[in-house]
Formats: C-alpha cells, sequence, structure tokens
C-alpha cells in the first residue's frame, strides 16, 4: 500500500496515551494531511505534529514528519487495528494491530525495543551495514538502532547473508509492517523458513573474502557489473574468485588492471591483486583508480627527479652515515615523528660521533617515495632507498628499520643494493621496536644477520623493555622512549578550552559503543577523530579540547600530549604498553572497554563539576609523564645507540659481557 502512494512510515508503539509513528512521501518535505482510525472508526485527523532528530539523521524530509496523537486507553484493552490514511481518502497506508499483550507493539519502548535490539544484534554485522549507508546520515545513530527503525524500510540488509527485500517479497509480509529480521530470528527460523539469502552465509566466504569485505563496495560492483546483479551471485565471492580475473573493480578507488600493472609481483605470483593491495599496503585509505595511477608515476618522477639532483655531496663523500629508513607514504603517525626526531639529534651529534644522515623511504615494488615530511615541522630532505648506493665512500653505516618493515626485508632489495650493504666494511642495523605487535619473531630477522653481524633493537615502550624481549628476539636491547618537543605549544586551563573531545582513529570493539554513549548523554560536546592531519593542527585540537580518547595503545601520544596541554587523557589500560600497573590508580585509565563505557559519562560529567579535581589530575599525569620521558634522558639515550652502549644483552652473563665489547667496538660486517 505504501509504494501506491510512494509513501514510507511506521506506527511504533504507545507511550502515556499517546500513538506514535511517522509517515513521509518519498522525495517532499511536506507534512501530510493524515486521519487516524481505530476499527473503522476515526479517532483523529491532523498533520504530523512533531519533529525527531533520527528522522532527521536518516534523510528522511526535515525530521518533522512524526506524529504523537493522543487516544484513550479503551483501544488498549483488546487488539485493535490502527490505521494511518491521507485525508480525504480512503485507501489505507499504514495499518497495525495493538494490544497490551502484542509482542512488538511497543517498538520504542525501553524493554521491548531492547529485546528485539539484543536478537537482532546476535546476528549483526555493522560494517556491512554501514557500507550501504552514508556514515554521515548514521552520525549519532546506532546502526542496529537505524536498522530497526527505517533501515529495513529502505531495503536495507543487516548482514551479507540476509536479505531484507526478498524475505518481505517471499513471506507476503511487505504491507504487514513488520521488522523482517527480527521475524526471521524469533520466528521463522525455527518454523524453517528460509532467510531469502541473496548473498552466500558468511560462514561460507573464505579468509582472503572476509579480510578485504570491509573495503568492498558492494553497491558499486552490482551498480557497475549489472550482469553479475542479475545472476543472483555475491557480488564479493564473484569478484574474489573470478572478477579480478576479468579486470573488474572492488570499489570506485582502486583500478585492478593498473594495480597489477604497476606491481609486476603481484602477476608473477598469481595474488588477488586487492588482497594483496589491503593486507600489504600500509595505508588502507590510499585511494588507488586509473587517474591516481598516472598522478601518481607523474608525482613519483618529479620526486625522482628532485632527490637525485639534491642528493648531498658530503653524504656521497661521508665515511660514517646514520640511515634512517621511514615508510613510503607522506602520513603521519607518533612512530614516523620519532623517526625524524632521532635522525635530527643524530645530526646534530655529529661533532661528537661524526655520522651524517641520510633519511630514505622504505624500499618498495612501487617505487612511492616523497621529498620532505608534510605533517609536522621539520627541515629533513627525504630520498629513496635505492640512493643508498651512491654512499660509495662509506666505511660504516648505521642502519635503522621499522620493526614492520624487517620481515623479508633483503628479499625487496635489488642485486645492486644487496651487493653494495655486502660490500660496506662495517654494516650495524638497528630495529626500531615501537609496537612490540608488530614485531616479527627472531626467525624472521634470518636475511638481515646475513648482511650484518651487528643486529640490535631499541625498543620505545618501558612496558616490553626488559630481559624477556632480549632473549625473546635474541637482540641486545636499547630502551629508547619517544620525545616529542612541545616547548613551541603553550598549555591553557580548563575554563579556557572548548566543549571538545578527540579521539583516536584506532579501531577498538567498544569504540563505537562509547562514542554513541557521549553523543546521547553529552550532547553538548563535539567529537573529532584524529585523521589526515598535520601535527600542529592535531596540536591545536589537543590544546582546545577538554578530553581525549585513545582507543589504540592507550599510552600514546593522544594521551600524552593533551595531557601536557592542561587537558586529561582517557583510554583502557593495556599492559603492553604502560609501563605498569601503578597507573591503573588513576580514574582516567580504565581497566577494560566495558568499564569505560559504562563510567566515562559520569567520569567527565564529574571533572566538569570538579574544575580544581580536574586541574590536580592533570598535574598528577604530568608528574608520572615527567618520570618516564625528559629531554636530557633521550639525548642519553640516542648517544648509547649511538656509542653501541645497550641496556641489555641476551643469554647469560658471560654472554652479555662479550657482547658488550663487541658491540662497542662494532665489529660488524657483512664480509666477516
Amino acid at each position: 500500500m505504501l509504494e501506491a502512494h510512494n509513501l514510507i512510515g511506521s506506527i511504533d508503539e504507545f507511550i502515556n496515551n499517546e500513538l506514535k509513528g511517522w509517515v513521509a512521501e518519498v522525495g517532499s518535505d511536506e507534512k501530510l494531511d493524515i486521519e487516524l482510525y481505530c476499527n473503522k472508526s476515526k479517532v483523529w485527523s491532523g498533520k504530523a505534529n512533531c519533529h525527531r532528530k533520527d528522522l532527521l539523521l536518516s534523510g528522511i524530509g526535515q525530521g518533522d514528519n512524526a506524529f504523537n496523537i493522543k487516544v484513550s486507553n479503551d483501544y488498549l484493552l483488546k487488539d485493535n487495528e490502527f490505521e494511518i490514511k491521507l485525508k480525504g481518502e480512503s485507501e489505507t497506508i499504514l495499518s497495525k494491530c495493538i494490544s497490551v499483550e502484542s509482542e512488538i507493539s511497543n517498538l520504542n519502548s525501553v524493554d521491548n525495543f531492547e529485546v528485539i535490539r539484543s536478537v537482532v544484534s546476535s546476528a549483526f554485522d555493522s560494517d556491512f551495514y554501514l557500507m550501504q549507508v552514508p556514515n554521515i546520515l548514521l552520525e549519532g545513530i546506532d546502526p542496529v538502532e537505524h536498522y530497526i527503525k527505517f533501515g529495513w524500510k529502505l531495503g536495507l540488509d543487516p548482514n551479507p547473508a540476509f536479505n531484507t527485500s526478498s524475505y518481505l517479497e517471499d513471506n507476503e509480509l511487505s504491507g504487514e509492517n513488520i521488522e523482517p529480521f527480527y521475524h526471521w530470528l524469533n520466528k521463522g527460523r525455527e518454523a524453517g523458513i528460509s532467510a531469502s539469502l541473496s548473498l552466500y552465509p558468511a560462514k561460507e566466504l573464505t579468509r582472503s573474502e572476509k579480510v578485504v569485505m570491509p573495503y568492498f563496495d558492494f553497491k558499486y560492483y552490482l551498480e557497475t557489473y549489472p550482469d553479475v546483479k542479475l545472476s543472483k551471485q555475491n557480488p564479493l565471492v564473484h569478484y574474489m574468485r573470478n572478477g579480478w580475473k576479468e579486470g573488474r573493480n572492488p570499489n570506485s578507488h582502486f583500478n585492478t588492471v593498473c594495480y597489477m600493472l604497476n606491481n609486476l609481483d603481484v602477476i608473477l605470483n598469481q595474488c588477488n591483486p586487492f588482497l594483496y593491495y589491503v593486507e600489504h599496503d600500509n595505508n588502507k585509505y590510499l585511494s588507488y583508480s586509473e587517474t591516481d595511477v598516472v598522478k601518481r608515476l607523474l608525482k613519483d618522477k618529479i620526486f625522482h627527479a628532485m632527490q637525485d639532483i639534491t642528493f648531498p655531496n658530503e653524504l656521497a663523500k661521508a665515511e660514517k652515515v646514520f640511515v634512517m629508513v621511514v615508510p613510503e607514504h607522506n602520513e603521519m603517525s607518533g612512530g614516523i615523528y620519532s623517526m625524524f626526531s632521532i635522525a635530527n639529534i643524530v645530526k646534530r651529534l655529529k661533532p661528537q660521533f661524526g655520522y651524517e644522515v641520510l633519511i630514505v623511504t622504505k624500499p618498495n615494488t612501487q617505487d612511492v617515495t616523497y621529498c620532505r615530511q608534510k605533517n609536522f615541522r621539520n627541515s629533513e630532505d627525504v630520498y629513496r632507498f635505492n640512493q643508498i648506493t651512491r654512499l660509495r665512500n662509506a666505511k660504516e653505516i648505521y642502519l635503522n628499520i621499522p620493526e614492520y618493515a624487517t620481515k623479508n626485508f633483503t628479499e625487496i632489495l635489488t642485486n645492486e643494493e644487496m651487493s653494495f650493504l655486502k660490500s660496506v666494511e662495517v654494516l650495524n642495523v638497528n630495529i626500531l621496536n615501537q609496537n612490540t605487535e608488530l614485531m616479527p619473531d627472531k626467525h624472521s630477522f634470518q636475511d638481515l644477520r646475513e648482511i650484518s653481524n651487528n643486529l640490535t633493537q631499541s625498543v620505545a615502550h618501558h612496558s616490553y623493555f626488559g630481559q624477556y624481549y632480549s632473549d625473546l628476539y635474541d637482540l641486545p636491547t636499547l630502551l629508547l622512549p619517544a620525545y616529542t618537543d612541545l616547548s613551541g605549544y603553550n598549555a591553557v586551563q580548563h575554563h579556557e578550552k572548548d566543549d571538545l573531545i578527540i579521539y583516536s582513529l584506532d579501531d577498538a570493539p567498544h569504540k563505537e559503543s562509547v562514542l554513541n554513549r557521549i553523543r546521547e548523554k553529552l550532547p553538548d560536546f563535539e567529537l573529532i577523530e584524529i585523521r589526515g592531519i598535520t601535527f600542529d593542527q592535531y596540536m591545536e585540537l589537543a590544546n582546545r579540547c577538554k578530553y581525549s580518547i585513545s582507543f589504540g595503545e592507550g599510552f600514546d601520544g593522544y594521551v600524552a600530549q593533551p595531557i601536557y596541554q592542561g587537558g586529561i587523557g582517557i583510554t583502557v589500560y593495556n599492559e603492553e604498553f604502560f609501563p605498569s600497573e601503578d597507573f591503573i590508580k588513576y580514574p582516567n585509565f580504565f581497566e577494560s572497554g566495558v568499564e569505560m563505557l559504562d563510567g566515562i559519562v559520569d567520569f567527565i560529567e564529574y571533572f566538569e563539576s570538579n574544575v580544581d579535581r580536574y586541574f590536580s589530575l592533570n598535574k598528577e599525569l604530568i608528574v608520572e609523564y615527567d618520570k618516564l620521558y625528559s629531554f636530557d634522558n633521550y639525548l642519553e639515550k640516542i648517544k648509547g645507540l649511538l656509542s653501541f652502549n645497550f641496556d641489555l644483552y641476551p643469554g647469560s652473563i658471560d654472554d652479555s659481557k662479550m657482547g658488550v665489547a663487541s658491540y662497542k667496538l662494532g665489529l660488524s660486517s657483512g664480509n666477516i
């Protein structure tokens, strides 16, 4: 009946003698003249008379399409059929039978809605759902709630295995105003009714298909390749098993053929290009369309030319060179900032240790590179890794590689690069262990040991610094905590800050629930995710915000830097990254995601009402951080790195003493 009028709507619930619902005409913002009938008798007439934010955010008119209609309790004493009609027309556009005993009559009432949400949530795929609806439309609304109230009426699917429209059509439920997924989970499944699968069940997807699924655009693929839609195949499965071989694209940003042409190793190894891209590319948000490829190739040619022209003569002549390998994409992270910081200090220590400094991008098959890090203040030129072969006069090279890049590092090197590294008289290799979760096992370093007998690690966090980790990786170990110079950024007090909460882009199971809880309970606070901005822009937000939330490591810059700017950082305690359990005593460090969800609103409300306590907590946290991080200590640690004076050595005490002697002498060479 709705289709005849091009209308959508819902009769939702009785609360306090009011019948609540909404009705709207597709493509129109006008309020409709409607009439309410109960058991064929008209009980009310008028226009939609209230505003609902959830309707507005879901793109249903201006949100003024809702109605709250006063109805006598007499109508609730038995089953009654309520109908909504357009004023002056006889045809019913909405109908619903409601009684006190009705199982789903009060869809939005707290008790029944939570029951329905619980059932639907058990099989709901939020990531899949969000791919069907632009995120901006869901801002402030839980995906499950959106589906229950609106999504199924718009033909959206709750997971890849359930087709909403097909289920309604197959079971003649289209005019019944019954949420189909709940119906199937609660009744249809037990009755043996088919789920009307238009896609393969998730359990039938391969590991590879599950890996790429978050980045696959189902709607784009079906619209671009109508033959797949006609065949009623799962578009994801079609692409992963056949589509990529036919040159089809998984989304509007990734061009399969262009990627393969620019990554010949993918062709030679017969890899699925999109899977390879998702698993191996450091920046999942990097687009790879045909236009992007042309632009990138032109840009890289310019970068290469600039790097070739500007390569310093003093480096070509240097006998001692400290080489810092950085990610090839010009992005921002705390780890990248730390790499440039270390390189800068080594350059300043040249009078004492004699190293020239060369920063190079990680070797990669696409030969991606850049000339200057644009995301934070620095004056360092950046070169390609293959330019290391220009260090013809070098007798000693100190190569520093981030942990994630060490596995099979030499496999990607050219014969010329390998020959050069093996020819260097003394080649020292240090692994920058900035995140122990990215650190490979010790067997993965075998190729590095083949070119250097002096393999070491520097660790950035106190929590994974110790004899255990030195033995685990079989590496001499130096504690080298990251240090960020914030002297150019002045802290501000609570009363000068905005009602702003910033949060990290990391994924965490509790992230969306926490953010939605804040949006619901603290509507005056603005929430901003830190993504795609420079360090200066980030520090401006860190200065303005009252609170910051890290959904990642926890003991990181998302927490620390806002604290130094006069704010309070909030996170879940993580023993992998926190230096000790003592930090749990502070109320801003929760013991679990569930505890954060339950307590974060009360935490913020308390400190907003007790500004003196806010100030004292901030000072207590600064004292704790100052115990761990200082420039003087940072400088001494880098001196220890350059003099091969490591804190710990693997193995027995006797072995460690021998290690001290050999490492201090720098007796390492690929030829020994």
